[in-house]
Parts: structure tokens; C-alpha cells; sequence
């Protein structure tokens, strides 16, 4: 299958730039793409034998699935071959490209991935199944920041309780990944707010206070989506869904 053909997948829908003040989300259905003994064609030498590694193959796949259709996405925008992306990893562990003329991320959940870049500001993306099982009340008490837990206290009982967990969750991962400190940043050191869509969220890390513009995205699925971004900067969003 070649890189023309894998195209072909986006580009009756995404657009054939990004502005600087947009971030496009482009959240695709694992069904649609192609196996991936197919897109290990798009991955450097050295990924191939790292993921090839994977002793489990669902981890495995979405390991594949995740970096080759990223290179796909990222080699259109900057004109060159999915293998020849050049990539970094940042101080605390983030994917970045060596130049930074893009910005990235990336997020998986059950068959559903997401893809946002940006061209001006760094970005933070996470999705995430909402499991109606989910023993939540433990999570929130233990990792949670104390007003997060208090208004999810509030909603005990309520049907929609679930729905604002995984909110502050998928918040506090956004912002997390968009800070590019990762786990090192504490989970309970900031608060997100899982009744307010759009947000700002202000957080310290080794002593030094920073902040972010979150919007968590309202669906009407079994699943929760948040997006970071650079506050003071007016970015718009631009969703593309692929399913089929």
C-alpha cells in the first residue's frame, strides 16, 4: 500500500494546510485504516524493531497504528516521507518534531485515535472510554485535587457522576500532555473543572507557575475528549472524524 493510498483515507477532509491559529483534531476509526503489517512501511528501522518486540499483540497494533499514521499525517504537512519525519523526544519524555515547525499529539481508546496538530502553540489531546463499571470514588479520593473530589462528592448517585470523572480525567491528562512534564507534574496539583467546557488551568512546576487553555468536548458517545492549548492564544479547533 503506499503512502498515496493511505492518503487518500484524509485528504477528501482535511484541509491542505493548518492556519496559525487552528489546531485540527482528527480523530480516526481503526476499522478504516489498513492492518498493521501495512503501516510498518511508514516506520523508521529502529521503531520497527521496537515494536516488533511487543510481546502483546493489541498493544502491539496500537503501538503500530499510533506512530505509522501520525508519520503519515506529519509527512504531508512538512512534504516529506512518513520514514523521513525527523522526531525527538523531549526532557520528560513528549514526541516532538526535531525543528518544532509542528506541534503534536497523540491519543488511543478502545478502536478510536486522535491526532492533533498545530502549527504556533504546543498541544495536548486525550480520549477515553467511559467505562459505566468504573469504580471511580478510591481514584478521585486518592489522586484527585481535594476541590475536584468535593464536586464529584456532590454528584453521588447522579447517573451523569461517571460522565464528570472521566471529564476531570481526561482534563488532567490533556494538560499533563500538553506541558510536556508528563507524569512528573502531580495529577492532584491542579484542579479541572468538569462542568465548565472551556477553561483555564494553572499549574506549578518546580516552583514555577504556568497555565493552559483547556476545553473538555461535549459527545454524545461513550466517550470524553479534552484539548489543551496555549492560553491567550484564540485557537480554533477543527474536528474531522474519519469512520469510514
Amino acid at each position: 500500500m503506499s503512502v498515496n493510498t493511505v492518503n487518500s483515507l484524509f485528504l477528501p477532509l482535511i484541509p491542505e494546510q493548518i492556519s496559525e491559529k487552528e489546531a485540527l483534531l482528527i480523530e480516526v476509526d481503526r476499522q478504516v485504516l489498513p492492518s498493521h503489517n501495512e503501516l510498518m512501511h511508514y516506520l523508521t528501522v529502529s521503531e520497527k524493531k521496537q515494536f516488533s518486540s511487543v510481546k502483546y499483540a493489541q498493544a502491539r497494533d496500537r503501538m503500530i497504528v499510533s506512530r505509522a499514521m501520525l508519520r503519515v499525517l506529519l509527512g504531508y504537512y512538512l512534504s516529506c516521507s512518513p520514514e523521513s519525519v525527523a522526531m525527538a523526544t523531549g526532557s520528560y519524555g513528549k514526541p516532538e518534531l526535531k525543528d518544532q515547525v509542528l506541534f503534536f499529539n497523540v491519543s488511543h481508546t478502545k478502536h478510536k485515535y486522535m491526532y492533533l496538530l498545530a502549527r504556533s502553540v504546543p498541544v495536548g489531546v486525550d480520549t477515553e472510554y467511559i467505562n459505566p463499571r468504573k469504580q471511580w470514588h478510591d481514584i478521585a479520593r486518592d489522586y484527585f485535587h481535594p476541590d475536584e473530589y468535593a464536586f464529584l462528592l456532590k454528584s453521588v448517585g447522579d447517573p451523569d457522576a461517571i460522565r464528570q470523572f472521566y471529564s476531570i480525567w481526561v482534563g488532567k491528562e490533556a494538560v499533563m500532555k500538553f506541558s510536556g512534564f508528563g507524569m512528573s507534574l502531580p495529577i492532584n496539583s491542579f484542579c479541572i473543572y468538569p462542568d465548565k467546557e472551556l477553561q483555564t488551568v494553572y499549574y506549578e512546576f518546580k516552583k514555577k507557575l504556568y497555565c493552559c487553555a483547556l476545553q473538555l468536548m461535549e459527545r454524545r458517545d461513550q466517550f470524553k475528549c479534552a484539548i489543551a492549548t496555549s492560553e491567550g492564544e484564540k485557537i480554533k479547533i477543527n474536528h474531522i472524524i474519519i469512520n469510514e
